[in-house]
């Protein structure tokens, strides 16, 4: 018997829970790569209550991406569907998750898509070789200016509609 897939909302709350938890563990490493940093340079001594202090700012941070992100899909599951009229086809993959918005392409990564969103090409500018296009592709969705879905393999990308 070949195995069910995930139900859609599932996928959805499993994506958004995926992305929220890479942007805490990023942020929480780049407090600790600084932190280091200023250690090992002869950087100001270490403040402690400031440190929890920003601990404290990205937990509540996460926790706040987690909740808007939540009540967004119950926002978009609750509202009658709109036709929107997408740039290109949506592939048989990712058409139950099509209530997010509208199509905008498949993508070989987050980066890739956030690289195509802001309209960069890496190669013909190596100087853009640090730009942080997995922060950027995690804030697209995280800030509900795309939301994202990981289908056979491939990230899917929607624009949501706007907010009424």
């Amino acid at each position: 018997m070949p195995s069910k897939s995930p139900r859609p909302t599932t996928q959805e709350v499993h994506r958004d829970e995926q992305l929220v938890n890479c942007d805490l563990l990023r942020n929480l490493g780049r407090i600790l790569l600084d932190t280091l940093d200023a250690l090992l340079l002869g950087g100001p001594p270490l403040d402690v209550r400031a440190l929890h202090s920003e601990v404290a700012q990205i937990l509540s941070d996460s926790d706040g991406h987690l909740r808007r992100l939540n009540d967004a899909r119950i926002n978009r599951r609750g509202r009658a569907p709109t036709r929107t009229v997408d740039a290109q086809p949506v592939p048989e993959a990712a058409r139950p998750f099509a209530r997010h918005g509208s199509y905008l392409g498949a993508y070989a990564s987050l980066q890739a898509l956030a690289a195509d969103t802001l309209a960069l090409d890496a190669i013909v500018h190596p100087e853009l070789a640090r730009l942080d296009l997995t922060g950027v592709g995690l804030d697209l969705h995280l800030h509900g200016i795309v939301w994202t879905i990981m289908a056979d393999g491939t990230l899917h990308a929607f624009r949501p509609p706007p907010e009424e």
